[in-house]
């Protein structure tokens, strides 16, 4: 048989294992053909920035019908999205579908705060950028306000998780993690890969590492569904309730095996990606059939405030989506404003409302010294009025 004959078959048609090819095949002794169809792969591999333990790149074959494979996922989730702005507009559907969907994955074996994680990807997804958004979700998910770190630090209580057997680790050694993590932070980060195939590859990889000595699971999932928000879905992608697919234990460790085995991360990516054009298919066939009223977020009333030359559209009603557009306005006008404080005042800036350093700490899990500081530096900038009642300062939005 041709050696390309070999390679289409058992790249093209069917991506297969070296074990379906033995199986296939009906031989034992396969090695020679194994490395036609391996030669074949190696036209179309796609290194990533994406490290073993070995400290060995991970690959994807980019070959003609993983292309088309990953074309007919975006198109299915371009579908979803058209089909979902539909519902978005209509704030009573909108939070049926919401809670239809985070009770279904509630249903799941899944950490009791993970649909209150989700809930806080919903609506901070822009600010995922690496160590600082992961802690959010890691304190989201553990109800640990006060971190001062958080990566595992104990293998003696995971050996056997860690032990080598045919190259194969079941989770990183503690002394890689940080290394391994500002790799995928610097992986999610790249936009020139598919963004679906990106949010696949990044929980992936955080199960391979498993960084956290409990909820890694959870936390995964947040981390790459707000990396496919801000590439791409927006909202959406929080909801897509792939969950389904890839809290599916037993599943991913056979896949682990075999990508680890190959450093061919293109068996994950297949079988990852048929899954989400069912899941669109199905949600798109759902959402067709939901009758919406768009009138909910239109109807409000705007009102302009300006504060430090900053414009900002004030609603009674304010999607996540606007909120991080006046979250990131606020930044690229004033210099002056930290991220975590611009994220603070656009969700608490009610003109005649008064909010306090608890506030602040609360909400964006910090320490108290650190709210202090973040509160009053708001103050100086002229975003809130400094009072003092009794014995304690509080901060009012200033109307200008």
């Amino acid at each position: 048989m041709a050696n390309n004959e070999l390679g289409i078959r058992f790249t093209e048609e069917k991506y297969a294992t070296k074990s379906e090819v033995i199986k296939d095949l009906r031989i034992t002794a396969i090695d020679s053909f194994w490395g036609n169809i391996l030669s074949y792969r190696a036209q179309f591999n796609r290194y990533l920035a994406l490290k073993t333990v070995d400290r060995e790149l991970v690959s994807l074959c980019c070959c003609s019908s993983i292309n088309a494979l990953i074309n007919n996922a975006e198109n299915k989730l371009l579908c979803l999205n058209r089909e979902f702005v539909r519902v978005y507009s209509d704030l009573n559907t909108l939070n049926g579908v919401k809670r239809a969907i985070f009770g279904k994955v509630a249903s799941l074996d899944v950490s009791p705060n993970y649909i209150e994680t989700l809930s806080y990807a919903y609506s901070n997804f822009s600010n995922c950028n690496g160590e600082d958004y992961v802690a959010e979700l890691f304190s989201a998910v553990t109800r640990i306000t006060e971190i001062t770190s958080f990566y595992r630090t104990d293998d003696s209580v995971t050996k056997e998780k860690t032990a080598l057997v045919d190259r194969i680790y079941k989770c990183a050694p503690s002394s890689l993690i940080e290394q391994m993590m500002n790799d995928l932070f610097f992986f999610a980060s790249n936009n020139s890969i598919s963004s679906i195939v990106k949010c696949g590859l990044i929980y992936l990889y955080m199960i391979y590492i498993r960084p956290f000595d409990s909820n890694y699971k959870e936390i995964a999932m947040a981390y790459a569904k707000s990396v496919l928000a801000k590439d791409s879905l927006g909202e959406l992608a929080i909801l897509l309730p792939i969950e389904e697919v890839l809290f599916d234990e037993q599943m991913l460790d056979s896949i682990l095996v075999e990508a680890q085995k190959t450093l061919d991360a293109t068996y994950f990516v297949k079988y990852f990606l048929n899954k989400v054009i069912e899941i669109a298919d199905t949600y798109i066939k759902a959402f067709k059939e939901m009758s919406c009223n768009p009138t909910t977020f239109t109807s409000e009333p705007v009102v302009e405030k300006t504060i430090n030359n900053v414009t900002v559209n004030v609603t009674n009603k304010e999607t996540a989506t606007m909120l991080n557009k006046i979250e990131s306005e606020l930044l690229e006008r004033d210099p002056n404003l930290k991220r975590k404080e611009a994220h603070f005042y656009a969700r608490h800036r009610e003109i005649g409302k008064m909010y306090s350093i608890a506030d602040y700490k609360k909400f964006s899990r910090c320490v108290y010294e650190t709210a202090r500081t973040s509160m009053d530096h708001l103050a100086e900038l002229g975003y809130y009025e400094k009072i003092q009642i009794k014995n304690k300062f509080v901060y009012k939005t200033v109307e200008r």
